[in-house]
């Protein structure tokens, strides 16, 4: 039975689908999208993609605006107007002048390689919301070694969460562009499909080992049909690439794998489209609605080959239940892991921080931090630390300690997260660094000023002066 009295459709999805119609059924139930209070209707301007800007990622996020029931497409030429102006820095060079947008009204949406966010983050004063696609930094120390996940100075930056990539409509069609593909009856004809690119890093590009991986048990185990490498050569610049798409189709098994150096990538969602079963390395990003090992994928550990091999054939082995997980995967994703799904989470993130982030009345443009309002006014902030932080995850990979997911996260993000112990926190401690160093400058001065004034008043009795 689904869980919290919600639908019955959207409680199989999150659980797994007991069958291929019940898959179907939490598929046809669309988007599952917050309710703004008194179905508020929040006016947003998308800054416009600027030429040689990043396509994939501006043709995401603009779908998921103008899809959205509670947002309202706001042009550019009316910015002003807008409740909030989105700001891609990989498709637009500038960001909004400051008199067309106050600052509390920037959200920043940084779909950009790597886990370094732009300098704007070290100014407080401004954005309003940030959002990182690759938000946490990955290590690998070699074969056979655990992985290291960090989220580094996360705790320091204002307003800072993490954003994934997401399915596009365009993903679920067929290549005429007219029909829904159907996955659920389509005939899988390939075992197993891994379209990776190795990025030519030598032993530590996990993407290359992965696809190695495949390739071997392939070629050993007589996989006929199979498709190892590219599929074609389509590239950033366009969403739907149809051999690649209708090869996934096929596929009874999807293996893919995030980036070496950082976390989020489109290949994942691309793959659950497909409704195969997907296998994939552990996401450690906090997100809404994340995917569960066994239920909605498979995870296995990128730096362990003959654990990796040992998944690969117990799936190839137990067809049905694969294509039960795929499927439940497929339909998990097709609720929470849409486009209008990703704009639903900006406006989640911006109506958590309404009013608390900024006094309209007394700043019009200048930040007011949670932190500085009253005890009995402030909202509780839970300090949440990953999951990982605290145990080892499904592979091994440990969270830094010393490094903390911001205190700004919201409910909806800490999925898998756990409580911090009460009163750590980052900030104040600076605060209390600072009270102290200008208490001990006060202190000095006022003594040198005390000592001056006794040698003056010595150096006047006797008649210096």
């Amino acid at each position: 039975m689904p869980k919290g009295g919600g639908p019955a459709s959207e409680g199989l999805a999150s659980e797994g689908c007991a069958s291929v119609e019940a898959c179907r059924a939490a598929g046809r139930a669309g988007p599952v999208l917050s309710k703004p209070p008194g179905g508020r209707q929040w006016r947003v301007t998308l800054m416009p993609k600027t030429e040689n800007g990043g396509v994939r990622a501006f043709m995401l996020l603009e779908q998921g605006i103008r899809k959205h029931p509670n947002i309202t497409w706001v042009p550019h030429s009316e910015i002003s107007s807008a409740d909030l102006v989105v700001w891609m820095p990989g498709s637009t060079k500038l960001p909004p002048p400051r008199r067309d947008c106050p600052a509390h009204k920037l959200v920043v949406i940084d779909f950009g390689d790597g886990f370094s966010p732009l300098p704007i983050v070290k100014d407080p004063e401004a954005y309003g919301i940030y959002f990182k696609r690759s938000w946490v930094q990955r290590r690998y120390s070699g074969p056979g070694q655990p992985r290291e996940v960090s989220t580094p100075l996360h705790a320091k930056r204002r307003a800072y969460f993490p954003l994934g990539y997401s399915i596009a409509e365009e993903f679920l069609l067929e290549s005429d562009q007219k029909s829904v593909a159907d996955v659920y009856n389509v005939a899988r004809t390939r075992p197993v499909v891994c379209t990776l690119r190795p990025a030519g890093r030598g032993n530590l590009d996990v993407r290359k080992a992965v696809l190695g991986w495949v390739k071997g048990a392939v070629e050993e185990w007589g996989l006929a049909g199979s498709q190892v490498g590219e599929s074609d050569h389509g590239g950033r610049r366009v969403i739907q690439n149809k051999n690649y798409l209708q090869t996934m189709r096929e596929a009874r098994i999807v293996v893919t794998c995030n980036p070496t150096g950082w976390e989020g990538d489109s290949r994942t969602w691309e793959a659950l489209a497909s409704g195969a079963l997907v296998m994939v390395d552990p996401l450690v990003a906090p997100i809404a609605h994340p995917l569960v090992d066994g239920v909605h994928v498979v995870y296995y550990d990128p730096m362990d080959k003959e654990g990796f091999l040992k998944k690969l054939k117990y799936w190839l082995d137990r067809p049905m239940e694969a294509k039960r997980i795929g499927l439940a995967g497929h339909a998990y994703a097709l609720q929470h892991h849409r486009t209008v799904n990703r704009a639903d989470l900006v406006l989640q993130v911006a109506l958590f921080h309404k009013d608390k982030l900024w006094d309209k009345e007394r700043h019009r443009e200048k930040l007011v931090i949670s932190r500085e309002a009253e005890p009995s006014q402030r909202r509780r902030l839970d300090r949440r630390r990953l999951a990982a932080s605290q145990a080892p995850g499904v592979d091994g990979s440990r969270v830094h300690s010393s490094e903390r997911v911001p205190g700004e996260l919201p409910d909806l993000l800490a999925s898998g997260a756990r409580k911090e112990r009460e009163g750590s926190d980052d900030q104040g401690g600076s605060a209390g660094w600072a009270l102290l160093l200008g208490f001990v400058f006060v202190l000095t001065r006022w003594l040198w000023v005390e000592t001056e004034a006794f040698r003056w008043k010595a150096e006047v009795g006797m008649g210096r002066i």
